[in-house]
C-alpha cells in the first residue's frame, strides 16, 4: 500500500494534539502503528509499505544534496539529483543530504534515525540518532561524514536512513480543548506556554518557524563546512608531491655525484693501477739486478777461489825452488866431514 496524496486519510487536526489511539501506551512504535498514524495524520509522506521495519520505516534518499566542492565547481547552492542518480561521497567528505519523504509529527510522538548498517559498515557517520521533536514537519537532513579512505556511492531513491518513533506522555493533559481549536492556534498556544500539563506545567511546541523550511538552509548559516580529514588528507598529498620532487631531485644531484665519484673513483684506480705497475717493475728491475749481482758475486768468489789456488801453487814453486837453489849451494861447496871451518879475517 502506497499513500502518495499529502494528507490522505486524515481524520481531523484535532488528532494532531489528541492521540486517536488511547489504547498504547508510551514507547517505540511498532510497524502497525507507524502504519495506522500513516494514514490518519500523514506521519510519513509518500508512505510505502515495503519500507516499513518491525519497529521502524527506511526513508530514502531525497533528490537535493549540498556540498562545498559542487558549490565551489559550479557555483550552485545545491545539487538537484535525478532519481536513480548515483551521489558518490568522496573520502573524508562532507555531503549534506534530504530525505525524500516529509514527516508530519503529532504532539505526542517522537522521531530518532540513523543510517543504514550498510552505510555505516563502509564508513560513512551521522549524528548519532538526532532527534525529531514532537510537532515537528518537513523534510530531514543530515551530513554524512565519509571518514574511509574509499568512495561510497548512493542512489537518488534508496533507503539511507533508519527513523523510529516513540509515543510520547499524553500532550496538554491539563488543558480542556474545545472543538474550534485549529493547529495553528495550539502550536501558538504552545509557543507562548499556554499549554497545560501535568500539574499545570506548559507543555511546549515545535516552534512554527522552523516548519516545513528547505533542510540544511535552516542549520547551515555560515556556508557549507568541509571536512578537515580531506583537507589534511590534501595537505598530506601535496606534501607527498612535494617529497616526491625532492627526492627526484635528490635522485638526480645523487646520480650526478655517483658519477663524479665513479670517475673520481676510476681515476684514483688508475693512478694507483700506475703506482702498483711502476713499483711491480721497479720490484722487477731490483729482483733482477739482485739476482745478477748475486751471480756476479758468485762468479768473483769462483775467481777469488781460482786465484787463491793458484798463489798457493805459486807458493809451493817457490819454496821448491828455494829448496833447490840451497841443495845446489850444498852440492857445489860441500862442508868437511867434522873440521871446523876456520875463522874469517
Amino acid at each position: 500500500m502506497t499513500d502518495e496524496t499529502p494528507g490522505s486519510g486524515r481524520r481531523s487536526e484535532r488528532d494532531m494534539w489528541v492521540d486517536p489511539d488511547r489504547t498504547a501506551t508510551a514507547g517505540v512504535l511498532l510497524s502497525d502503528r507507524i502504519q495506522y498514524y500513516s494514514q490518519h495524520l500523514r506521519l510519513i509522506a509518500p508512505f510505502s509499505v515495503t519500507n516499513l521495519g518491525p519497529a521502524s520505516y527506511d526513508l530514502s534518499l531525497g533528490h537535493e544534496c549540498w556540498y562545498a566542492e559542487h558549490t565551489e565547481a559550479t557555483g550552485e547552492p545545491k545539487r538537484v539529483l535525478s532519481r536513480g542518480e548515483r551521489l558518490v561521497l568522496e573520502p573524508n567528505s562532507i555531503v549534506y543530504v534530504s530525505s525524500a519523504e516529509t514527516l508530519m509529527l503529532p504532539f505526542y510522538l517522537a522521531g530518532r534515525f540513523n543510517l543504514k548498517l550498510r552505510l555505516l559498515h563502509e564508513g560513512v557517520m551521522v549524528g548519532a540518532g538526532p532527534q525529531i521533536d514532537p510537532g515537528f514537519a518537513g523534510r530531514l537532513s543530515c551530513p554524512l561524514h565519509n571518514l574511509s579512505s574509499s568512495r561510497v556511492s548512493l542512489t537518488c531513491g534508496e533507503p539511507f536512513a533508519v527513523l523510529e518513533f516513540q509515543k510520547t506522555t499524553p500532550f496538554g493533559e491539563g488543558q480542556t480543548w474545545s472543538d474550534d481549536e485549529t493547529i495553528d492556534v495550539v502550536r501558538r498556544a504552545g509557543e507562548f506556554r499556554k499549554v497545560s500539563g501535568i500539574d499545570g506545567l506548559a507543555c511546549l511546541t515545535f516552534p512554527a518557524k522552523s516548519l516545513n523550511r528547505e533542510p540544511v538552509k535552516r542549520y547551515v548559516r555560515t556556508g557549507l563546512v568541509k571536512s578537515s580529514l580531506q583537507g589534511l588528507s590534501q595537505k598530506v598529498a601535496i606534501l607527498d608531491e612535494m617529497v616526491k620532487e625532492q627526492l627526484k631531485d635528490f635522485g638526480s644531484q645523487l646520480r650526478a655525484v655517483n658519477a663524479l665519484a665513479f670517475i673520481a673513483v676510476v681515476g684514483v684506480a688508475i693512478s694507483m693501477g700506475a703506482y702498483f705497475v711502476g713499483v711491480s717493475n721497479w720490484y722487477r728491475e731490483l729482483n733482477a739486478n739482485t739476482i745478477q749481482a748475486i751471480e756476479r758475486l758468485r762468479q768473483m768468489e769462483g775467481e777469488r777461489a781460482a786465484l787463491a789456488a793458484q798463489i798457493e801453487a805459486l807458493e809451493r814453486q817457490v819454496v821448491e825452488l828455494q829448496q833447490a837453489k840451497a841443495d845446489a849451494r850444498a852440492l857445489k861447496n860441500p862442508e868437511p866431514t867434522g873440521s871446523t871451518p876456520a875463522p874469517r879475517k
